[in-house]
């Protein structure tokens, strides 16, 4: 954030000041009391474990003298302080978030959303687009109502292109964030079964994903995946006056641009892509799986319409980072690991088997290890999808499936019941339960895939598979 002052706060987010001096000026805001920006104002945040207004005190031994704040009862705000008073912190950040954000119409704003690879759509596009100029790309996954006004607030007068992810779990989230972010391009990674919970059902959630195409300027433009059944019910939903570039994996669509894969291996994904005048080239990304073709696509057509020849195109691809916990690859012990935990729904899970699958032998002899987790916020539905994807599971070349979580022994039935799997099957109810089976199933040469929703953290495995002699 570049400097503004306590009076800008407060007329963003209609507070008052409680103490202190409003033409003071901060260099940025922040929400850990852990890590204090040096000139910044804390924001203190209410949690379901923790109150930031509880480490107000303590922040003044670090020197920190701004505070933004909801409640004043009870707190000994440190010598010579500035505080604003808010009806609402969180509300108060995203107020602060969107006025600073319409200080700089010159940056050009891309909003990402969809149902899966986000995150890695992102990590795509803002590397290519940081061939053309200073980006600026949300952290991690900070796509929701804390993580898209950080992101916003660390533009600059440098950047000339900002790559915001944006997400919802629950009706109505999405909307509220895309008003911040107020992009003049849309990246819709595609539709598909997520957090039916809140959604209940495919409708829900083309509902809510549908608010970007309705969130786009005059002038704006939609990138978009076509390859889901509901694309024509949602592109009406785009106002006259923008437009629509759409990507597809299937060589037959009349997408502008088309992909196919050719090679997976653990390098990454060889991918052939048909260009709008029908000429074909090859290009790679570092993570394995057919499903990020479309994610590079969607990269690929961004890079283009801002002028970025296909050299630095591929070569953006080949080197951008790939997130944590996102089919990223690592050597355990001899053993290859696919690491995909931080979400999961039916959709993803069928990819990330696919991709375990098709990946060609890690070394010979070497066997195909599955370990999922629940599927989290499915919904009523839950025990039935659990059931289909065991069932996929094992119709795939998979030699070992570990079940782990709420739904493992149901899973575990339906293979043992309803197919004809010949592989090792094996239920447990928590991930400790897991344990000690990664030493009877794992040996050196075999492949593994970690793939679960993030509230099971399976990242915990990757250090025991370290243990395993």
């Amino acid at each position: 954030m570049e400097e503004r002052s306590i009076e800008f706060l407060r007329v963003s987010s209609g507070g008052v000041i409680y103490k202190g001096n409003p033409e003071l000026f901060v260099k940025g805001i922040f929400t850990d009391s852990r890590n204090p920006l040096e000139g910044g104002a804390f924001l203190a945040l209410p949690g379901e474990r923790f109150d930031g207004h509880d480490f107000i005190e303590s922040l003044g031994r670090y020197g920190c003298r701004f505070f933004i704040v909801s409640r004043t009862e009870g707190i000994h705000f440190p010598e010579g302080s500035t505080v604003l008073l808010v009806h609402d912190t969180v509300q108060a950040y995203g107020q602060i978030a969107g006025a600073y954000r319409r200080q700089y119409p010159k940056v050009t704003v891309f909003a990402v959303c969809g149902s899966n690879g986000k995150t890695t759509t992102k990590e795509l596009l803002a590397t290519v687009l940081s061939r053309k100029g200073r980006t600026l790309a949300s952290r991690k996954s900070f796509n929701n109502h804390i993580g898209v006004p950080e992101t916003l607030l660390r533009i600059s007068s440098e950047d000339r292109y900002v790559v915001a992810e944006a997400g919802s779990n629950h009706p109505g989230e999405l909307r509220p964030l895309l008003e911040l972010i107020a992009p003049q391009y849309g990246i819709l990674t595609g539709i598909a079964h997520e957090h039916l919970e809140f959604f209940g059902s495919i409708e829900g959630v083309l509902a809510e994903e549908g608010v970007l195409l309705e969130s786009l300027p005059k002038g704006g433009k939609l990138f978009i995946n076509k390859d889901f059944a509901e694309y024509d019910r949602l592109i009406a939903r785009l106002a006259p006056e923008r437009d629509v570039v759409t990507v597809s994996k299937n060589f037959q669509s009349n997408a502008l641009l088309c992909g196919r894969l050719k090679k997976l291996s653990f390098k990454g994904t060889e991918f052939v892509v048909r260009m709008p005048d029908g000429k074909e080239c090859v290009c790679r990304i570092p993570q394995p799986g057919g499903h990020h073709i479309t994610n590079a696509l969607l990269a690929i057509a961004v890079g283009f319409n801002e002028g970025i020849s296909w050299e630095q195109i591929v070569e953006a691809l080949a080197s951008a980072p790939v997130p944590e916990m996102r089919s990223k690859i690592s050597i355990r012990r001899g053993m290859l690991v696919i690491e995909d935990c931080y979400n999961a729904n039916q959709d993803s899970m069928r990819a990330a088997l696919e991709t375990l699958a098709e990946l060609p032998p890690w070394k010979k002899g070497g066997k195909r290890c599955a370990i999922l987790g629940t599927m989290g916020e499915i919904g009523v539905e839950a025990v039935r999808i659990h059931r289909q994807i065991a069932r996929y599971a094992s119709e795939l070349p998979i030699d070992y499936l570990l079940f782990c979580g709420e739904f493992a022994e149901e899973m575990c039935e339906e293979i043992r019941m309803e197919t004809s799997f010949t592989g090792e099957v094996k239920a447990c109810a928590t991930i400790e339960d897991l344990k000690p089976y990664l030493k009877t199933y794992l040996e050196i040469g075999d492949m593994v895939l970690l793939k679960a929703s993030r509230s099971q953290m399976f990242e915990r495995i990757v250090p025991w598979l370290e243990e395993l002699e």
